[in-house]
């Protein structure tokens, strides 16, 4: 038997499955936005590789650029899950020296910075770049803030100079000789 929760008989079952999938909804939202792209390349017998770009979130565009070459890249339509190309040529190991820098955008528009070491046994998977740190606080930064002091300070100044000044026009006896005889303040 089903005890109601709330007069109107909504369950504990109801209100439990709810709140389930509002967690698993905003977990599924935190994941869609984390870098989760991926490379891998393996050279198969002919000496091409076996491209496979993965990435969760679906695939927009890719770029691999070989050390001294330009880039292998492209867009890719329908935003896949997975791509594969098997005839990739890259030369071992001097495109992956020291390694080859490679990037991903999903179709979210999260772009993944990867690196792609040289091959070991003819094989080779990504490393997602980690993000830059910050820098730390320049504790040498000058402050800028005002305090209400100072601007208290600030205007008392201005206002002595203010008084100063109209003081010495009331002392100036018209006409000035030096100012070529002019008879008042505004001529």
């Amino acid at each position: 038997m089903r005890t109601p929760l709330i007069k109107g008989g909504i369950s504990t079952w109801a209100v439990f499955t709810v709140a389930l999938a509002i967690i698993g909804a905003t977990v599924m939202s935190v994941q869609a936005g984390a870098s989760n792209a991926s490379i891998t390349l393996k050279k198969d017998t002919n000496g091409l590789f076996l491209l496979t770009i993965s990435d969760p979130d679906g695939i927009q565009s890719f770029a691999l650029m070989p050390a001294g070459k330009g880039p292998y890249s492209g867009e890719i339509a329908k935003c896949p899950r997975t791509f594969q190309n098997t005839n990739v040529l890259f030369t071992d190991p001097s495109d992956f020296t020291p390694v080859m820098p490679a990037t991903v955008t999903d179709c979210q528009g999260n772009t993944d910075a990867l690196e792609i070491p040289p091959p070991d046994d003819g094989a080779t998977r990504s490393k997602r770049l980690k993000p830059p740190a910050p820098p730390p606080p320049d504790a040498e930064a000058p402050s800028t803030v005002t305090t209400p002091v100072e601007s208290k300070a600030v205007t008392s100044a201005q206002s002595e100079d203010a008084a100063a000044t109209e003081a010495a026009k009331a002392k100036i006896s018209y006409p000035v000789a030096e100012l070529g005889n002019c008879g008042s303040e505004a001529a």
